[in-house]
């Protein structure tokens, strides 16, 4: 702005000295040719130097102009990016709300298909007891690999909202929580299979205590 003000400056002072030179022309008419070339020279000087002021003045406007429709543009781009950082968080809490219930609901069917076989070990085989141990260890380990995302996507929507407040975009920082969001998904379905499992698990050595329970009441009635 500055640099405006000079050159408004100048272009001013380059009127102001033509004016004069031809104020002076006119109430000298009887000036020798010498003056009056001396002046015109003057005047001429003083145009160039207009024209080059305007001109300097004309290149700031562009270039301030430039700058303006830059500045416009890059904070048109923050604004999306912050819009989209904060539809990245929304959507990973969402999933992290999802996982952690999902969470909850694989962790009582673990442990209430831990407390079935228990109670129906004696009448069950130890190639069915070994079974349900497996499926269950692979439920726990999905369980506390859920555990570690949820807690990555806590991590990752606090860092989005803190870039969101800063009105800051991070493009990886978005594709992380996204990355995230979908190994989620996926490991919910993958929890979901593996808690059908476990649950099915749990019903066999019931089912199983109640097929061996009438056999050995036949072979009491049997000796009787």
């Amino acid at each position: 702005m500055s640099d405006i003000s000079d050159l408004e400056n100048r272009i001013s002072a380059a009127m102001d000295r033509i004016g004069r030179g031809i104020e002076a022309l006119s109430s000298a008419p009887a000036a020798a040719p010498s003056d009056g070339e001396a002046k015109l020279d003057q005047l001429e000087r003083a145009l160039e130097d207009e024209k080059l002021a305007g001109q300097q003045l004309e290149e700031r406007i562009k270039a301030l102009t430039g700058r303006q429709e830059a500045l416009e543009s890059d904070l048109g781009a923050a604004r999306e990016a912050a819009d989209a950082a904060e539809a990245a968080r929304a959507e990973a809490e969402a999933a992290r709300e999802k996982a952690e219930q999902s969470r909850a609901e694989a962790e009582a069917a673990l442990e209430a298909a831990q407390t079935a076989a228990a109670e129906a070990a004696p009448a069950v085989s130890e190639e069915d007891l070994q079974a349900t141990r497996e499926t269950m260890e692979d439920l726990a380990q999905r369980l506390r690999r859920m555990r570690r995302m949820t807690r990555n996507i806590r991590e990752n929507n606090q860092r989005l909202r803190e870039a969101a407040e800063k009105g800051v975009s991070d493009p990886e920082l978005i594709n992380a929580s996204l990355r995230t969001e979908l190994e989620t998904l996926q490991t919910l379905r993958e929890t979901d299979l593996v808690e059908t499992d476990v649950i099915l698990s749990g019903l066999r050595p019931l089912l199983a205590g109640q097929k061996a329970a009438p056999a050995q009441d036949g072979e009491v009635m049997g000796d009787g």
